[in-house]
């Protein structure tokens, strides 16, 4: 049998190859393959990480992916709940291992943009 690996897939096996066991990992919204990637480590070689969802949830039973990952059916039977600014002060804190999010633009430094196009006082893209 060969069966082709497709990109996705990839990227999912790729995400879910830096993850350790007794990580905190966080995804943020709009984000499916992160999803399957940190459910896919958790039940392949972290069990014991620590999941927050970008629905606010922390360690959230997962058992399907939904059309948006801020949706509330990704908390069922979370531990805990908190604001996904409070995930910001983790990292600021060392204290979050990954976080899996989108950018509109990444830099060859893997710096990303995330808040506008062009220059700050008169973007030309101002993003959410």
């Amino acid at each position: 049998m060969n069966a082709k690996i497709e990109t996705p897939e990839m990227m999912i096996y790729a995400m879910a190859s830096e993850i350790e066991d007794f990580n905190t990992v966080l995804h943020g919204v709009s984000s499916p393959l992160p999803i399957l990637a940190m459910s896919v480590a958790r039940k392949t070689h972290a069990p014991d990480m620590a999941y927050i969802s970008g629905a606010e949830g922390v360690d959230p039973e997962i058992n399907r992916v939904y059309p948006s990952s801020f949706d509330a059916r990704l908390n069922r039977n979370a531990v805990a709940y908190f604001g996904l600014h409070e995930a910001f002060d983790l990292a600021q804190r060392g204290e979050l291992n990954l976080m899996f999010l989108g950018a509109a633009q990444v830099d060859r430094y893997g710096n990303t943009n995330l808040s506008v196009i062009g220059d700050i006082e008169r973007p030309k893209v101002q993003l959410p």
